[in-house]
Protein backbone atom coordinates (compact mmCIF):
# COMPACT_ATOMS: atom_id res chain seq x y z
CA UNK A 1 0.00 0.00 0.00
CA UNK A 2 2.54 2.61 0.84
CA UNK A 3 4.83 1.62 -2.23
CA UNK A 4 1.52 2.19 -4.58
CA UNK A 5 0.43 5.77 -2.85
CA UNK A 6 4.23 6.33 -3.07
CA UNK A 7 3.60 5.82 -6.85
CA UNK A 8 0.08 7.47 -7.47
CA UNK A 9 2.05 10.83 -5.73
CA UNK A 10 5.44 10.34 -8.26
CA UNK A 11 2.38 10.61 -11.24
CA UNK A 12 1.08 13.37 -10.20
CA UNK A 13 4.26 15.77 -9.48
CA UNK A 14 5.45 14.03 -13.24
CA UNK A 15 2.13 15.49 -14.83
CA UNK A 16 2.62 18.77 -12.98
CA UNK A 17 6.23 18.86 -13.95
CA UNK A 18 4.96 17.96 -17.65
CA UNK A 19 2.90 20.57 -17.50
CA UNK A 20 5.39 23.43 -16.34
CA UNK A 21 7.99 22.01 -18.50
CA UNK A 22 5.92 22.41 -21.45
CA UNK A 23 4.42 25.80 -21.01
CA UNK A 24 8.30 26.89 -20.08
CA UNK A 25 9.92 25.74 -23.01
CA UNK A 26 7.50 27.13 -25.52
CA UNK A 27 7.46 30.42 -23.35
CA UNK A 28 10.91 30.60 -22.84
CA UNK A 29 11.81 30.81 -26.49
CA UNK A 30 11.54 34.34 -26.75
CA UNK A 31 13.64 35.37 -23.31
CA UNK A 32 16.12 33.24 -24.14
CA UNK A 33 16.82 34.99 -27.52
CA UNK A 34 15.54 38.66 -26.76
CA UNK A 35 17.21 38.82 -22.98
CA UNK A 36 20.50 38.46 -21.96
CA UNK A 37 20.44 37.49 -17.97
CA UNK A 38 23.20 39.30 -15.88
CA UNK A 39 25.73 36.12 -14.67
CA UNK A 40 26.75 35.15 -11.14
CA UNK A 41 30.30 37.30 -11.13
CA UNK A 42 33.10 36.37 -8.59
CA UNK A 43 34.69 38.57 -5.63
CA UNK A 44 38.13 37.27 -5.29
CA UNK A 45 40.26 38.77 -2.33
CA UNK A 46 43.81 39.76 -1.81
CA UNK A 47 45.67 36.79 -0.79
CA UNK A 48 48.07 37.26 2.22
CA UNK A 49 48.69 35.38 4.98
CA UNK A 50 51.80 32.12 6.07
CA UNK A 51 51.98 29.95 3.81
CA UNK A 52 53.98 27.98 1.05
CA UNK A 53 53.67 28.83 -2.81
CA UNK A 54 53.66 26.33 -5.11
CA UNK A 55 53.64 26.34 -8.99
CA UNK A 56 52.97 23.09 -11.04
CA UNK A 57 51.99 22.59 -14.53
CA UNK A 58 49.73 19.49 -14.16
CA UNK A 59 47.00 18.05 -12.10
CA UNK A 60 44.57 15.12 -11.86
CA UNK A 61 46.01 14.61 -15.51
CA UNK A 62 45.45 17.69 -16.82
CA UNK A 63 47.86 19.60 -18.30
CA UNK A 64 47.72 23.25 -16.69
CA UNK A 65 50.15 26.03 -15.46
CA UNK A 66 48.59 26.91 -11.66
CA UNK A 67 49.67 29.02 -8.42
CA UNK A 68 48.63 27.18 -4.86
CA UNK A 69 48.77 28.11 -1.52
CA UNK A 70 49.54 25.35 0.35
CA UNK A 71 48.65 24.98 4.53
CA UNK A 72 49.82 22.42 6.79
CA UNK A 73 47.59 21.22 9.22
CA UNK A 74 46.45 21.78 12.60
CA UNK A 75 49.19 25.04 12.93
CA UNK A 76 47.96 28.47 13.92
CA UNK A 77 50.79 29.52 12.04
CA UNK A 78 49.83 27.94 8.40
CA UNK A 79 46.85 30.00 7.79
CA UNK A 80 45.10 32.03 4.96
CA UNK A 81 44.20 35.65 5.11
CA UNK A 82 42.13 37.13 2.74
CA UNK A 83 40.80 40.25 2.34
CA UNK A 84 38.32 42.20 0.02
CA UNK A 85 38.25 45.35 -1.23
CA UNK A 86 35.12 47.26 -1.86
CA UNK A 87 32.79 44.67 -1.57
CA UNK A 88 29.82 45.81 0.55
CA UNK A 89 27.17 43.26 2.58
CA UNK A 90 24.47 45.33 1.46
CA UNK A 91 24.51 43.53 -1.78
CA UNK A 92 23.47 40.24 0.01
CA UNK A 93 20.34 39.44 1.81
CA UNK A 94 20.93 36.47 3.80
CA UNK A 95 24.40 35.87 4.25
CA UNK A 96 27.09 34.77 0.97
CA UNK A 97 28.82 31.61 -0.32
CA UNK A 98 32.68 31.55 0.23
CA UNK A 99 34.23 29.08 -1.88
CA UNK A 100 38.25 27.22 -2.12
CA UNK A 101 38.98 25.37 -5.29
CA UNK A 102 41.27 21.66 -3.85
CA UNK A 103 44.62 21.38 -6.34
CA UNK A 104 45.01 17.59 -5.75
CA UNK A 105 43.95 14.59 -4.54
CA UNK A 106 43.25 13.99 -0.88
CA UNK A 107 43.28 10.70 0.77
CA UNK A 108 42.45 12.44 4.12
CA UNK A 109 39.30 13.76 6.67
CA UNK A 110 40.17 17.29 7.05
CA UNK A 111 38.95 20.31 7.34
CA UNK A 112 39.04 24.35 6.73
CA UNK A 113 38.28 26.64 9.63
CA UNK A 114 37.33 30.03 8.98
CA UNK A 115 38.06 32.91 11.40
CA UNK A 116 37.31 36.23 11.41
CA UNK A 117 40.11 38.95 12.35
CA UNK A 118 39.35 38.35 16.19
CA UNK A 119 39.64 34.98 15.75
CA UNK A 120 36.09 33.88 16.43
CA UNK A 121 34.86 30.96 13.94
CA UNK A 122 32.36 31.36 11.26
CA UNK A 123 32.51 27.78 9.78
CA UNK A 124 34.15 24.90 8.73
CA UNK A 125 34.84 23.64 4.80
CA UNK A 126 34.89 19.76 4.83
CA UNK A 127 37.70 18.27 2.25
CA UNK A 128 37.20 14.61 2.69
CA UNK A 129 38.66 12.61 0.07
CA UNK A 130 38.29 15.70 -2.26
CA UNK A 131 39.90 15.60 -5.47
CA UNK A 132 41.64 18.20 -8.25
CA UNK A 133 38.80 21.00 -8.97
CA UNK A 134 36.45 20.42 -6.25
CA UNK A 135 34.96 23.39 -5.21
CA UNK A 136 34.39 23.30 -1.51
CA UNK A 137 32.09 26.12 0.02
CA UNK A 138 30.01 27.62 3.11
CA UNK A 139 27.47 30.34 3.61
CA UNK A 140 29.00 32.94 5.73
CA UNK A 141 26.08 34.10 7.90
CA UNK A 142 24.87 37.70 7.78
CA UNK A 143 26.22 38.40 11.65
CA UNK A 144 29.58 37.94 10.68
CA UNK A 145 29.73 38.90 6.78
CA UNK A 146 30.21 42.74 7.29
CA UNK A 147 32.65 41.81 9.57
CA UNK A 148 34.58 39.35 6.97
CA UNK A 149 34.35 42.00 4.21
CA UNK A 150 35.35 45.07 6.17
CA UNK A 151 38.34 43.00 8.01
CA UNK A 152 39.14 39.71 6.71
CA UNK A 153 39.04 35.95 6.56
CA UNK A 154 41.31 33.60 8.08
CA UNK A 155 41.49 29.92 6.74
CA UNK A 156 43.53 27.37 8.66
CA UNK A 157 43.76 23.53 7.96
CA UNK A 158 42.81 20.92 10.66
CA UNK A 159 42.74 17.20 11.03
CA UNK A 160 45.29 14.40 10.72
CA UNK A 161 46.87 14.24 7.16
CA UNK A 162 49.36 16.38 5.08
CA UNK A 163 49.29 19.52 3.47
CA UNK A 164 46.48 20.73 1.31
CA UNK A 165 46.83 23.29 -1.19
CA UNK A 166 44.07 25.59 -2.83
CA UNK A 167 43.92 27.33 -6.69
CA UNK A 168 45.51 30.57 -6.20
CA UNK A 169 45.80 31.68 -10.16
CA UNK A 170 45.78 29.00 -13.01
CA UNK A 171 46.86 29.89 -16.92
CA UNK A 172 42.31 29.07 -17.43
CA UNK A 173 42.11 32.90 -16.52
CA UNK A 174 38.74 31.74 -14.49
CA UNK A 175 37.67 33.25 -10.83
CA UNK A 176 35.44 30.70 -10.07
CA UNK A 177 38.42 28.42 -9.00
CA UNK A 178 40.37 30.77 -7.04
CA UNK A 179 38.86 31.97 -3.41
CA UNK A 180 36.36 33.85 -3.84
CA UNK A 181 33.03 35.41 -2.50
CA UNK A 182 30.07 34.63 -4.96
CA UNK A 183 27.94 37.53 -6.16
CA UNK A 184 24.92 35.72 -7.02
CA UNK A 185 22.79 37.23 -10.64
CA UNK A 186 20.08 37.24 -12.12
CA UNK A 187 20.22 34.60 -14.83
CA UNK A 188 18.38 31.13 -13.60
CA UNK A 189 20.28 27.98 -11.82
CA UNK A 190 19.76 25.98 -15.31
CA UNK A 191 20.74 29.47 -17.30
CA UNK A 192 23.97 29.72 -14.95
CA UNK A 193 24.55 26.14 -15.66
CA UNK A 194 24.62 26.00 -19.08
CA UNK A 195 26.73 28.96 -19.12
CA UNK A 196 29.82 26.46 -16.84
CA UNK A 197 29.16 23.63 -19.04
CA UNK A 198 30.17 25.76 -22.46
CA UNK A 199 33.30 26.77 -20.73
CA UNK A 200 36.19 25.85 -19.06
CA UNK A 201 34.63 26.17 -15.82
CA UNK A 202 33.72 22.51 -15.41
CA UNK A 203 36.71 20.84 -16.15
CA UNK A 204 38.01 17.88 -13.30
CA UNK A 205 40.34 15.58 -13.40
CA UNK A 206 41.11 13.51 -16.24
CA UNK A 207 38.90 9.87 -16.41
CA UNK A 208 35.81 8.53 -15.53
CA UNK A 209 35.41 12.17 -14.25
CA UNK A 210 36.61 14.53 -17.08
CA UNK A 211 34.48 11.63 -19.59
CA UNK A 212 31.38 12.49 -17.86
CA UNK A 213 32.09 16.15 -18.39
CA UNK A 214 33.05 16.15 -21.79
CA UNK A 215 30.05 13.27 -22.69
CA UNK A 216 27.59 16.26 -21.32
CA UNK A 217 29.09 18.92 -23.33
CA UNK A 218 29.32 16.72 -26.41
CA UNK A 219 25.64 16.07 -25.96
CA UNK A 220 24.58 19.36 -24.81
CA UNK A 221 26.13 20.12 -28.62
CA UNK A 222 24.37 17.89 -30.70
CA UNK A 223 21.15 18.44 -28.70
CA UNK A 224 20.89 22.09 -28.95
CA UNK A 225 19.00 24.49 -31.75
CA UNK A 226 22.69 26.08 -32.01
CA UNK A 227 25.05 24.02 -30.37
CA UNK A 228 28.08 25.90 -31.44
CA UNK A 229 28.81 27.14 -27.82
CA UNK A 230 29.00 24.30 -26.62
CA UNK A 231 30.95 22.54 -29.34
CA UNK A 232 33.86 25.08 -28.28
CA UNK A 233 33.72 24.52 -25.04
CA UNK A 234 34.28 21.04 -25.73
CA UNK A 235 37.43 21.88 -28.08
CA UNK A 236 38.42 23.42 -25.08
CA UNK A 237 38.08 20.63 -22.96
CA UNK A 238 39.70 17.96 -25.50
CA UNK A 239 42.78 20.83 -26.15
CA UNK A 240 43.30 20.47 -22.41
CA UNK A 241 43.26 16.58 -21.75
CA UNK A 242 44.96 15.77 -25.23
CA UNK A 243 47.54 18.57 -25.57
CA UNK A 244 50.18 16.47 -27.18
CA UNK A 245 48.39 15.58 -31.10
CA UNK A 246 51.34 13.14 -32.40
CA UNK A 247 51.68 10.97 -29.33
CA UNK A 248 49.86 9.47 -26.00
CA UNK A 249 48.95 11.94 -23.49
CA UNK A 250 48.39 9.31 -20.59
CA UNK A 251 49.79 6.28 -18.16
CA UNK A 252 46.45 3.80 -18.40
CA UNK A 253 48.73 1.03 -17.35
CA UNK A 254 49.29 3.10 -14.18
CA UNK A 255 45.89 4.29 -13.74
CA UNK A 256 43.57 1.52 -15.39
CA UNK A 257 40.53 1.05 -17.08
CA UNK A 258 38.40 3.38 -14.74
CA UNK A 259 40.63 6.02 -16.97
CA UNK A 260 39.68 5.16 -20.57
CA UNK A 261 35.97 6.70 -20.92
CA UNK A 262 37.48 9.69 -22.33
CA UNK A 263 38.44 7.55 -25.14
CA UNK A 264 35.00 7.91 -26.79
CA UNK A 265 34.61 11.76 -27.43
CA UNK A 266 38.66 11.38 -28.70
CA UNK A 267 37.72 9.05 -31.32
CA UNK A 268 34.70 11.49 -32.53
CA UNK A 269 36.98 14.21 -32.41
CA UNK A 270 40.36 12.84 -33.72
CA UNK A 271 39.56 9.23 -34.56
CA UNK A 272 43.15 8.92 -35.67
CA UNK A 273 44.83 10.15 -32.79
CA UNK A 274 47.65 7.38 -31.74
CA UNK A 275 45.92 7.71 -28.39
CA UNK A 276 42.78 5.75 -29.74
CA UNK A 277 44.99 2.62 -31.25
CA UNK A 278 46.98 2.68 -28.12
CA UNK A 279 44.28 2.53 -25.66
CA UNK A 280 42.60 -0.34 -27.87
CA UNK A 281 45.57 -2.08 -27.46
CA UNK A 282 45.98 -1.82 -23.76
CA UNK A 283 42.17 -3.04 -22.93
CA UNK A 284 43.49 -6.15 -25.30
CA UNK A 285 46.10 -6.19 -22.61
CA UNK A 286 43.70 -6.39 -19.47
CA UNK A 287 41.47 -8.92 -20.86
CA UNK A 288 41.49 -12.74 -19.22
CA UNK A 289 41.33 -16.09 -20.75
CA UNK A 290 37.33 -15.33 -20.66
CA UNK A 291 37.65 -12.03 -22.56
CA UNK A 292 36.79 -9.86 -19.65
CA UNK A 293 38.89 -6.35 -19.68
CA UNK A 294 39.38 -5.73 -15.77
CA UNK A 295 41.81 -4.40 -13.32
CA UNK A 296 42.85 -7.70 -11.48
CA UNK A 297 40.51 -9.83 -10.66
CA UNK A 298 37.62 -7.68 -10.11
CA UNK A 299 34.73 -7.35 -12.69
CA UNK A 300 33.18 -3.13 -12.48
CA UNK A 301 30.35 -1.61 -13.59
CA UNK A 302 32.40 1.38 -14.56
CA UNK A 303 33.64 -0.98 -17.48
CA UNK A 304 30.18 -0.73 -19.29
CA UNK A 305 30.77 3.35 -19.21
CA UNK A 306 34.65 3.37 -19.41
CA UNK A 307 34.89 0.17 -21.68
CA UNK A 308 31.80 -0.66 -23.79
CA UNK A 309 30.79 2.51 -24.24
CA UNK A 310 34.38 3.94 -26.15
CA UNK A 311 34.52 0.48 -27.53
CA UNK A 312 31.44 1.12 -29.62
CA UNK A 313 32.17 4.72 -30.64
CA UNK A 314 35.58 4.05 -31.77
CA UNK A 315 33.97 0.69 -33.79
CA UNK A 316 31.69 3.28 -35.31
CA UNK A 317 34.40 5.44 -36.23
CA UNK A 318 37.08 3.39 -37.66
CA UNK A 319 34.53 0.81 -38.98
CA UNK A 320 36.07 -1.87 -37.19
CA UNK A 321 32.85 -4.32 -36.26
CA UNK A 322 34.99 -6.81 -34.06
CA UNK A 323 35.17 -3.81 -31.62
CA UNK A 324 31.46 -3.38 -31.54
CA UNK A 325 31.39 -7.23 -31.02
CA UNK A 326 34.03 -6.41 -28.29
CA UNK A 327 31.64 -3.91 -26.44
CA UNK A 328 28.74 -5.69 -26.48
CA UNK A 329 30.73 -8.77 -24.77
CA UNK A 330 31.36 -6.86 -21.97
CA UNK A 331 27.76 -5.82 -21.51
CA UNK A 332 27.28 -9.11 -21.15
CA UNK A 333 29.56 -10.34 -18.65
CA UNK A 334 28.86 -7.45 -16.42
CA UNK A 335 25.39 -8.48 -16.86
CA UNK A 336 26.09 -11.90 -15.81
CA UNK A 337 28.51 -11.01 -13.05
CA UNK A 338 26.97 -7.82 -11.15
CA UNK A 339 22.97 -9.02 -10.82
CA UNK A 340 21.98 -10.89 -7.55
CA UNK A 341 19.30 -12.71 -7.35
CA UNK A 342 17.05 -10.34 -6.63
CA UNK A 343 17.76 -8.57 -9.49
CA UNK A 344 19.43 -5.69 -7.64
CA UNK A 345 23.23 -4.50 -9.50
CA UNK A 346 26.10 -4.15 -7.53
CA UNK A 347 29.55 -2.38 -8.53
CA UNK A 348 32.16 -5.19 -8.39
CA UNK A 349 32.39 -8.39 -8.23
CA UNK A 350 35.48 -10.53 -7.42
CA UNK A 351 36.64 -13.64 -9.28
CA UNK A 352 38.63 -15.38 -6.90
CA UNK A 353 36.29 -14.76 -3.63
CA UNK A 354 32.76 -14.63 -5.30
CA UNK A 355 32.05 -11.46 -3.37
CA UNK A 356 30.01 -8.70 -4.78
CA UNK A 357 30.02 -5.14 -3.02
CA UNK A 358 28.88 -1.61 -3.06
CA UNK A 359 24.77 -3.08 -3.58
CA UNK A 360 22.61 -0.29 -5.15
CA UNK A 361 25.36 2.28 -4.98
CA UNK A 362 24.27 5.11 -6.83
CA UNK A 363 27.11 5.62 -9.03
CA UNK A 364 27.38 2.46 -9.70
CA UNK A 365 23.94 2.34 -10.83
CA UNK A 366 24.79 4.86 -13.27
CA UNK A 367 28.16 3.30 -14.59
CA UNK A 368 25.58 0.12 -15.32
CA UNK A 369 22.71 1.38 -16.77
CA UNK A 370 24.02 4.46 -18.62
CA UNK A 371 27.01 2.66 -20.12
CA UNK A 372 24.78 0.07 -21.19
CA UNK A 373 22.17 2.92 -22.50
CA UNK A 374 24.56 4.47 -24.02
CA UNK A 375 26.59 1.76 -25.79
CA UNK A 376 22.92 0.16 -27.57
CA UNK A 377 22.33 3.51 -28.65
CA UNK A 378 25.60 3.63 -31.28
CA UNK A 379 25.51 0.04 -32.06
CA UNK A 380 24.06 -0.61 -35.31
CA UNK A 381 22.21 -3.79 -34.24
CA UNK A 382 21.92 -4.08 -30.46
CA UNK A 383 20.95 -7.25 -29.53
CA UNK A 384 17.77 -7.99 -27.69
CA UNK A 385 18.75 -9.33 -24.76
CA UNK A 386 20.67 -6.05 -23.68
CA UNK A 387 17.38 -4.62 -24.35
CA UNK A 388 15.86 -7.08 -22.45
CA UNK A 389 18.27 -6.14 -19.56
CA UNK A 390 18.12 -2.55 -19.97
CA UNK A 391 14.25 -2.88 -19.83
CA UNK A 392 14.77 -5.20 -16.38
CA UNK A 393 17.27 -2.71 -14.76
CA UNK A 394 15.22 0.38 -15.14
CA UNK A 395 11.59 -1.10 -13.88
CA UNK A 396 13.56 -2.60 -10.96
CA UNK A 397 15.48 1.20 -10.34
CA UNK A 398 11.79 2.75 -10.89
CA UNK A 399 10.41 1.37 -7.74
CA UNK A 400 12.81 2.13 -5.41
CA UNK A 401 13.13 5.98 -6.72
CA UNK A 402 12.52 8.80 -3.97
CA UNK A 403 9.24 10.91 -4.27
CA UNK A 404 11.82 13.70 -4.96
CA UNK A 405 13.10 11.83 -7.96
CA UNK A 406 16.21 11.49 -6.64
CA UNK A 407 17.74 7.95 -6.03
CA UNK A 408 19.92 7.81 -2.60
CA UNK A 409 23.62 7.23 -2.16
CA UNK A 410 22.82 3.65 -1.88
CA UNK A 411 19.35 3.58 -4.01
CA UNK A 412 16.67 2.49 -1.76
CA UNK A 413 18.20 3.14 1.51
CA UNK A 414 16.77 5.92 3.24
CA UNK A 415 19.84 6.21 5.93
CA UNK A 416 21.66 7.53 3.17
CA UNK A 417 21.50 10.91 1.50
CA UNK A 418 19.42 11.85 -1.74
CA UNK A 419 22.56 11.86 -4.80
CA UNK A 420 22.54 14.05 -7.67
CA UNK A 421 25.25 12.25 -9.70
CA UNK A 422 24.06 8.61 -9.82
CA UNK A 423 19.97 10.22 -10.43
CA UNK A 424 21.49 12.34 -13.27
CA UNK A 425 23.42 9.54 -14.87
CA UNK A 426 20.18 6.80 -13.93
CA UNK A 427 17.64 9.21 -15.41
CA UNK A 428 19.64 9.66 -18.91
CA UNK A 429 19.77 5.79 -19.22
CA UNK A 430 15.55 5.99 -19.64
CA UNK A 431 15.51 9.25 -21.60
CA UNK A 432 17.83 7.06 -23.69
CA UNK A 433 15.49 4.47 -24.01
CA UNK A 434 12.39 6.29 -24.33
CA UNK A 435 14.49 8.23 -27.26
CA UNK A 436 14.88 4.88 -28.69
CA UNK A 437 11.55 3.54 -28.23
CA UNK A 438 12.73 0.58 -25.47
CA UNK A 439 11.22 1.68 -22.65
CA UNK A 440 7.49 2.72 -21.89
CA UNK A 441 6.14 5.84 -21.02
CA UNK A 442 7.27 5.15 -16.49
CA UNK A 443 10.42 5.12 -17.48
CA UNK A 444 9.81 8.75 -18.95
CA UNK A 445 8.20 9.68 -16.24
CA UNK A 446 11.13 8.94 -13.76
CA UNK A 447 13.34 10.66 -16.13
CA UNK A 448 11.47 13.80 -15.78
CA UNK A 449 10.84 13.29 -11.91
CA UNK A 450 14.64 13.08 -11.70
CA UNK A 451 15.07 16.35 -13.91
CA UNK A 452 12.91 17.80 -11.84
CA UNK A 453 14.79 16.92 -8.33
CA UNK A 454 18.18 17.41 -9.41
CA UNK A 455 17.50 20.64 -10.55
CA UNK A 456 16.53 22.11 -7.28
CA UNK A 457 20.00 21.30 -5.82
CA UNK A 458 21.99 23.89 -8.38
CA UNK A 459 23.71 26.70 -7.04
CA UNK A 460 23.15 29.75 -7.63
CA UNK A 461 25.63 29.94 -10.23
CA UNK A 462 25.13 26.58 -12.06
CA UNK A 463 26.81 24.30 -9.63
CA UNK A 464 25.49 21.21 -9.32
CA UNK A 465 25.70 20.18 -5.27
CA UNK A 466 24.86 16.74 -3.52
CA UNK A 467 27.34 14.55 -5.47
CA UNK A 468 28.58 11.79 -4.03
CA UNK A 469 32.57 11.94 -3.81
CA UNK A 470 34.81 9.60 -5.37
CA UNK A 471 34.62 5.67 -3.36
CA UNK A 472 38.19 5.85 -2.42
CA UNK A 473 36.88 5.82 1.25
CA UNK A 474 34.75 2.97 0.96
CA UNK A 475 31.32 2.06 2.01
CA UNK A 476 31.24 3.69 5.17
CA UNK A 477 31.97 6.93 4.08
CA UNK A 478 29.26 6.76 1.43
CA UNK A 479 26.84 6.03 3.89
CA UNK A 480 27.71 8.82 5.93
CA UNK A 481 28.47 11.70 2.72
CA UNK A 482 25.85 14.56 2.39
CA UNK A 483 27.74 14.98 -1.01
CA UNK A 484 29.45 17.56 -2.74
CA UNK A 485 30.15 19.71 -5.64
CA UNK A 486 32.04 17.72 -8.07
CA UNK A 487 32.04 18.26 -11.98
CA UNK A 488 31.44 15.13 -13.05
CA UNK A 489 28.00 15.58 -11.45
CA UNK A 490 27.57 18.64 -14.22
CA UNK A 491 28.33 16.71 -16.52
CA UNK A 492 25.61 13.99 -16.21
CA UNK A 493 23.45 16.34 -15.46
CA UNK A 494 24.49 17.93 -18.75
CA UNK A 495 23.80 14.48 -20.52
CA UNK A 496 20.20 14.17 -18.54
CA UNK A 497 19.40 17.80 -19.66
CA UNK A 498 19.93 17.63 -23.59
CA UNK A 499 17.90 14.54 -23.67
CA UNK A 500 15.04 15.72 -22.08
CA UNK A 501 15.01 19.62 -22.05
CA UNK A 502 18.08 20.85 -24.76
CA UNK A 503 18.62 24.54 -24.47
CA UNK A 504 16.80 26.60 -27.58
CA UNK A 505 19.71 29.14 -28.13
Amino acid sequence: MEKSNRVRFQKVIVMIILMVVGWGCKQNTKTQINKVSEEATYSVPKIMGNFTRLKREETGGVKLEFESAILYPDSSQSELILKWDGLSNEIFTDGAYFRLTLDSDLNSYQKFLLFTEGNELIDSLDLSLGTPFQLVQCKIQEKYLADVLENGLKVQLKGNGGPVGVFTHTALGLDNFLPHILIPGKASPREEFLNRMASLASLTEYGWQEGCVIDGIAKLSENATDGSRYKNGLEEHMSLIFPLKDSINHNYEKIGIEFTSCLAQLALWKPNHPEVGHVVNYWKSKTDSAGIIKNGNTIVAEGNYTVAWPLAVIAQQLNKPELADEAIRQLRFRRDNLIDEEGAIWLRYNIHTQKRTFRLWSRGLTWYVLGLAKTLDVLPNPPKDLIEELRRATDYLISIQGVDGLWTVFAGDSLTAPETSGTCGIATAMAIGVRRGWLENNAKEAALLALQGVEERLTPDGYLDGVAEENKGGIEFQRKTKGSICNWGMGLFAQLLAELAPPEN
